[in-house]
């Protein structure tokens, strides 16, 4: 019968699964932006530059979800009630345990825990077989020792804000933790040399639901599905 169950249907096993996560997507400017603010910094790192259109921050991971569920994980997007806000990217980190070098906010805004929050609780809500592990994804890892770039300014010393230690809330963990951050390269093995990092600040108009497919040169992303807040 191979992966076959009775009546010919696909097993649960032979059934295509999708890797997924709900992110904010930034807008070309927004892409620009950070690529000219960090291009001197990833290049002096030994780390492969992740590519501006895959820039975005995890807001929730879902790992790999059957592809028959993925309309009930939209409609559970659309019931989402959140308002605008804004995230600032003030601080380049490198983060050894997951080998990555990015764009962190010192503060993530409640409004974006929030959203998390309630998009992790109203998935939780389902009777979906979604994954319950609640083990983060590489560069989530639950110990992270955070490396901060720290960033040159005659108005502050050179100590740096403790860093949570789960940056992306993975479905499964009881309650979402998260320290907003875009990737800007993968295989990072030292940290570079400090340099200045003015803050961008990013306004975010909505969410979007992200599927990564693995790919020769890395994740390819394709977009879902969109949401306004």
């Amino acid at each position: 019968m191979g992966n076959e169950s009775r009546g010919g249907l696909p097993s649960k096993a032979s059934e295509s699964r999708r890797r997924l996560f709900f992110a904010l997507w930034p807008t070309d400017e927004m892409r620009w932006r950070i690529e000219r603010e960090t291009r001197a910094l990833v290049a002096a790192s030994d780390g492969r530059p992740i590519a501006p259109d895959n820039y975005h921050v995890t807001i929730l991971f879902l790992g790999a979800v059957a592809a028959s569920h993925v309309d009930a994980i939209v409609t559970t997007a659309v019931q989402i009630s959140a308002h605008p806000f804004e995230v600032t990217l003030d601080r380049v980190e490198s983060w050894p345990n997951a080998n990555i070098l990015c764009l962190a906010a010192s503060h993530t805004p409640p409004a974006l825990v929030a959203l998390a929050e309630q998009l992790h609780f109203k998935l939780s809500a389902q009777t979906l077989p979604l994954p319950w592990s609640g083990t983060p994804r590489p560069d989530a890892a639950s110990s992270l020792a955070t490396t901060p770039i720290r960033v040159p300014s005659s108005t502050s010393s050179t100590s740096s804000a403790p860093v949570p230690t789960s940056p992306v809330p993975t479905l499964g963990q009881h309650r979402p933790r998260l320290q907003a951050h875009v990737t800007l390269a993968r295989g990072v093995s030292f940290s570079p040399p400090s340099l200045p990092i003015a803050p961008l600040r990013w306004p975010v108009r909505e969410f979007v639901l992200v599927d990564s497919v693995p790919a020769a040169s890395g994740s390819r992303y394709s977009i879902l599905g969109r949401w306004p807040l």
